[in-house]
């Protein structure tokens, strides 16, 4: 059984599981996939399905398996070359030993699961497939620059935090004015979605944690609620760097805003964070803009 996109279903695959939408039947578990079929889950907005490994239906799978690999490989590498042009990752990724860690972590994790999943949230909303990318290169630069060490779980849990996007109406995720509550609250459900997404697919607990409690905040103000200070350290500096890709890139409804300001406004809002880890951001930031010296 395996996770694929619904723009990526061939004629002749083979659902694995029911299609249920609001307590209603829409495909039973062994359905053979149409074109009608195929044009049904995307009206309905539904982003992924999991397909039978039948013989026929295998053989096709890892032949798109292998398109999506080379199209999310060259997706991340025309990522890095794009901002890099724009300076902002002549910042982050300061020489080729840079370049070389980010894409060596990033591409030798695309595990099959991970490339689907990235797969769906780049055709559902490319903005916060872009935001993912960001965030990984963020992070896993800030962990080697700490010292500690970029796993797998490390590499999953930073690409597929907001996975939960692809759950969310595509009309929210574009709009370009203030959300209202209700929209608010669909945006919210992101967190608790990813968790549900990646515990189906058995990613480790860890990898699930990081999309369920990257909002968490220490003053209270985050969702879901829970206790900051027990969540796992990676989750912590996740929040971190979350707000700060967030801010530092275009988003719908504004313009990026500069390192230094991103810096400005994660100071203004740190009872929101772990203060010495925040510190520690700040310093690492710094360190690539040449305004410190290497700790």
């Amino acid at each position: 059984m395996y996770t694929k996109p619904v723009n990526w279903l061939t004629i002749g695959d083979v659902l694995a599981e029911d299609i249920i939408i609001d307590h209603e039947v829409i495909f039973t578990a062994g359905t053979v996939i149409t074109l009608n079929k195929i044009l049904k889950l995307q009206s309905l907005e539904i982003a992924y399905v999991k397909v039978s490994s039948t013989p026929f239906a295998t053989a096709n799978y890892q032949k798109q398996t292998i398109i999506f690999s080379d199209l999310i490989a060259q997706d991340f590498y025309n990522f890095l070359i794009k901002n890099n042009k724009n300076q902002r990752y002549s910042i982050l990724l300061k020489d080729n030993e840079d370049f070389q860690f980010v894409t060596n972590h990033a591409l030798l994790n695309m595990n099959e699961s991970v490339v689907n999943l990235l797969s769906a949230l780049k055709s559902w909303d490319n903005c916060s497939y872009k935001h993912v990318l960001d965030v990984f290169v963020i992070a896993a630069q800030w962990m080697r620059y700490l010292g500690m060490t970029v796993s797998a779980d490390d590499c999953y849990g930073l690409l597929l935090h907001d996975i939960g996007k692809i759950k969310v109406p595509r009309s929210i995720l574009i709009k370009n004015q203030s959300l209202t509550n209700e929209e608010y609250e669909y945006i919210k459900m992101h967190t608790e979605n990813g968790d549900c997404i990646l515990k189906s697919l058995n990613f480790p607990n860890i990898v699930c944690d990081m999309a369920k409690f990257h909002h968490v905040r220490f003053n209270g103000t985050g969702y879901p609620k829970t206790y900051p200070e027990v969540l796992d350290i990676r989750i912590k500096m996740l929040m971190i760097v979350d707000v700060f890709s967030a801010l530092t890139l275009d988003r719908p409804y504004r313009k990026a805003y500069s390192f230094e300001d991103g810096l400005d406004i994660l100071k203004m809002e740190a009872d929101g964070f772990d203060k010495d880890l925040l510190q520690q951001f700040i310093n690492f930031i710094k360190y690539k803009m040449e305004k410190i010296p290497q700790r």
